[in-house]
């Protein structure tokens, strides 16, 4: 309880802490019910007299007093608020009262949740608790003093040069090279299709284009590709024959000639990940490698803190709001694989639109920087043809833009018209 009354002794003392750490503090879960009493009428004191930047003790007892006449609890309220006037304390002391309260909070939580478990009234609840324990992680340390903030400056130079030094990376389609550009650090993009149009083709045949980029202009970093849905064996035997622009058969009659091409084309520069379920992977995985881009596939199959907790689209924009701070955090380009909805009739239309997106006209591509539609025509003579839909666009000159290319499956590459 010391911690918790270090923050109202803070908060009385001071309108403006009271202001910057009062969010952080009533979201915790398990906060004790009479210290949120106390907190609340510290706001309402606060709002009730806007020209006090402090709250003396004994007007703070008066004006609950008033508030709340027939309060029940209202001897150990006030019984609070004298132990924390007698405290000797610092703001600075704050952010370590802050943390070791949110331990203590998100514990009982989760002491809460197993509880049934260790009776044996209860099972299958050890994700929720993985759940809440990435909560906590996200939690801690990312509070911190408002005014350490500053504006946002690049000179021209500045930006000339970043511009410049960010176009190292090129599409297999030249129109996207056009329309989008090289892939921007600090953002996040989708490709969207329905199943089977060749979604995780397009994602193998980017990012072997992005590492035979890297690698033939001398540039740092490498290309991370994360599978979250087929057999790594089958992605990997397609990454070989799109760097290598073969089919199987051919690889497999060449193999010493195709491994050595495989390497010599820039495969070094290729990391792929099997099974990156969850986003606390895959932020360990940004640690270790600092990738100049990832890809995702698919996206709306990880996992999230909290997600337990969402349905539909709202765990969806959640998923790619997670996404997008991390691209923005580790100064990386994600592109998110995804399949596209059934219910607007996508299943066999040509041009797919953000409509055709999850079902979502706005929480999921608001998340999005540029998003790329993909469709395809079941009927004879379309089978190696796909329609390409820019129809979300940020970078460059923003333009939406449609057309027409070859898909190639046996190679693994999607071709210029």
């Amino acid at each position: 309880m010391s911690d918790e009354l270090n923050v109202i002794k803070l908060f009385l003392d001071s309108r403006e802490t009271y202001e910057t750490w009062v969010r952080p503090v009533v979201k915790l879960p398990s906060l004790d019910r009479t210290i949120s009493f106390i907190i609340k009428n510290i706001g309402d004191y606060y709002d009730r007299y806007p020209t006090h930047d402090k709250i003396l003790p004994a007007d703070f007892k008066e004006f609950i007093d008033y508030q709340h006449p027939v309060h029940k609890e209202k001897p150990i309220v006030f019984d609070l608020i004298d132990q924390a006037d007698g405290i000797a304390t610092s703001v600075d002391l704050i952010r370590l009262s802050l943390d070791k309260m949110t331990e203590a909070s998100f514990a009982a939580e989760i002491c809460s949740l197993l509880t049934p478990v260790i009776e044996g009234s209860k099972y299958n609840v050890m994700p929720q608790a993985f759940d809440m324990i990435e909560d906590f992680n996200g939690y801690v340390g990312v509070v911190d003093d408002t005014t350490k903030l500053e504006p946002y400056y690049k000179s021209i130079k500045e930006l000339k040069e970043q511009n410049q030094q960010e176009q190292d990376l090129s599409w297999p389609l030249s129109e996207l090279d056009r329309i989008i550009g090289a892939p921007r650090r600090k953002t996040s993009g989708a490709f969207f299709a329905r199943p089977d149009a060749g979604k995780t083709t397009f994602g193998v045949n980017t990012a072997c284009k992005w590492a035979a980029s890297l690698h033939f202009r001398k540039k740092d970093g490498v290309i991370l590709y994360c599978q979250n849905e087929e057999a790594m064996d089958l992605v990997w035997e397609r990454a070989l024959c799109s760097m290598n622009d073969c089919d199987k058969e051919y690889l497999y009659n060449n193999e010493t000639a195709m491994e050595d091409q495989f390497w010599l084309r820039g495969g070094r520069r290729l990391v792929m990940i099997e099974d990156v379920y969850h986003i606390a992977i895959l932020e360990q995985l940004l640690k270790k490698y600092s990738p100049r881009a990832v890809i995702i596939d698919q996206t709306p199959k990880l996992n999230i803190p909290g997600g337990h907790l969402l349905k539909g689209t709202a765990k969806l924009q959640m998923t790619y709001q997670r996404v997008r701070e991390l691209s923005k955090k580790y100064d990386t380009s994600i592109l998110n694989l995804s399949q596209a909805t059934a219910s607007n009739g996508a299943a066999n239309r040509m041009y797919l639109g953000l409509d055709d997106m999850h079902a979502s006209k706005t929480d999921v591509p608001g998340e999005l920087d540029y998003a790329i539609g993909c469709g395809f025509k079941d009927e004879p003579g379309y089978e190696n043809q796909r329609f390409i839909n820019v129809c979300k666009n940020k970078l460059m000159n923003g333009l939406h833009w449609r057309f027409q290319c070859v898909f190639d499956g046996p190679k693994a590459r999607y071709k210029d018209n």
